[in-house]
């Protein structure tokens, strides 16, 4: 090879090693840390019923690799794409409740722990629905992302799919009306909204802050179904 060609080529290739090196100095604790999400742990297809007034589960999966005690708690939210806004938990733990996913994209799985600690955020199903606008994409697969910081300050972020769901009488979102909403029904029955009593507000499906047999109607209305 040319004499002239090959050291033009060497000084190529020095001058991109030191802009990488650069663009590493500059952009590399910019970079996200990609961390895996469990939305729901145990549960798959993950439904989400927009009628919900509970809560549900979002377990950060700790790995031979990643100890979720790095995560600073108070910068977690749940987003979606197209909507700048997020949301905050309103409680988290520590628990091993989940398993990473590592297949196909928009898949998921049914498995629980897997003996690495977990940290799990607690988001109220309302406010989810009407910050995230989950209410427009009811029947469809989508998916949420979880994005927050470490404790050193570097981000990161992780997302699982969860399927928007819209159908009376599903008190505890789990995509079916059946005898376990009853029962939610039935050990809240006569409760209100006011402090000290048996009061859960899932069962209050209709609205009227007090668990009766109005509820109880639309449950035994929409018996068996599914979306």
């Amino acid at each position: 090879m040319n004499y002239k060609i090959l050291t033009m080529l060497s000084c190529f290739l020095f001058a991109i090693i030191v802009l990488f090196g650069h663009i590493s100095a500059a952009y590399g604790d910019v970079v996200p840390i990609y961390v895996y999400v469990d939305i729901k742990p145990g549960s798959w297809p993950n439904p989400i019923n927009i009628r919900s007034k509970g809560v549900f589960a979002v377990a950060i999966c700790g790995t031979q690799d990643f100890n979720v005690m790095v995560i600073d708690p108070p910068t977690v939210k749940i987003y979606i794409n197209g909507i700048t806004e997020g949301v905050l938990p309103i409680r988290w733990s520590y628990e091993d409740v989940a398993t990473p996913y590592i297949g196909p994209d928009g898949g998921g799985h049914e498995l629980g722990g897997d003996s690495y600690m977990d940290i799990v955020f607690h988001f109220e199903t309302q406010t989810v629905v009407n910050t995230l606008k989950l209410y427009e994409h009811a029947g469809e697969t989508i998916p949420l992302w979880i994005k927050g910081n470490l404790t050193n300050g570097k981000a990161f972020w992780g997302r699982d799919y969860v399927w928007v769901i819209d159908l009376p009488g599903d008190v505890n979102s789990d995509a079916s009306v059946d005898i376990l909403d009853g029962v939610i029904i039935a050990r809240a029955w006569g409760s209100t909204s006011n402090p000290g009593s048996n009061w859960d507000p899932r069962a209050d499906v209709n609205d009227d802050n007090e668990v009766n047999l109005f509820d109880a109607t639309i449950v035994a209305l929409n018996w068996g179904k599914t979306p």
